[in-house]
């Protein structure tokens, strides 16, 4: 199960204030700072899905891994409040499928969870420590600026809370719309942390993405 600390943000708050991560390039891409950057928001925009750095993972390999899960497990229904799953009625219900994939494309432990409007990829990296730590990446979620790959809103892990980041409309392409909208949730995991955590994830669906079809 995945801790969090509900802390309310209100009004522009830079991430680097929060986690030291403001200005931290899209790593693991070969792009350049997205537009965000250099109007000073709190995230890096990219066809249109919000992410504060990254995004760690290709959304085509994440894709195949999903699909192969799909395919190769049974779903079993859990409450949504037994796996703690923010902004989203607790009192639903979501399947869940766990699957190992074979050595030959990494053996790693995956879990998905399915439910009306929401797909979650959950690695479970293991070369972290004695424990391992869970990361969870929402390809699809309660906001629209959810996407594939961390670190988005809502991505989260076991180890760190998150924390509440909203946007100014203005600044954010939001048209004509006034006043601050929300970003959603993003992790406070430091810049050394997202950066170490999302390589492993990406390498491990990069892996996984092997054995698809």
């Amino acid at each position: 199960m995945i801790r969090r600390t509900a802390v309310l943000i209100t009004g522009l708050l830079s991430v680097g204030q929060l986690v030291g991560c403001a200005s931290a390039p899209q790593r693991g891409t070969g792009q350049q700072p997205a537009a965000g950057q250099a109007t000073g928001q709190p995230y890096l925009s990219q066809g249109g899905k919000r992410y504060i750095s990254g995004p760690y993972g290709n959304a085509r390999d994440i894709s195949a891994v999903i699909d192969t899960i799909e395919h190769r497990s049974t779903p079993q229904q859990v409450s949504v409040r037994g796996v703690n799953l923010t902004d989203v009625p607790a009192y639903s219900f979501i399947s869940v499928y766990r699957y190992r994939f074979p050595r030959a494309c990494g053996g790693q432990r995956f879990q998905l969870f399915k439910g009306d409007g929401i797909e979650i990829l959950e690695y479970d990296d293991t070369r972290t420590g004695a424990a391992p730590v869970k990361i969870r990446d929402y390809v699809q979620g309660p906001g629209p600026f959810v996407g594939p790959g961390l670190w988005g809103p809502y991505d989260s892990t076991s180890n760190a809370p998150t924390i509440l980041v909203s946007g100014t409309a203005r600044q954010g392409g939001m048209g004509l719309m006034k006043g601050t909208y929300a970003i959603g949730w993003l992790t406070t995991l430091s810049t050394a942390q997202q950066v170490a955590l999302g390589k492993d994830y990406q390498r491990a669906v990069r892996l996984a993405a092997r054995c698809s079809g």
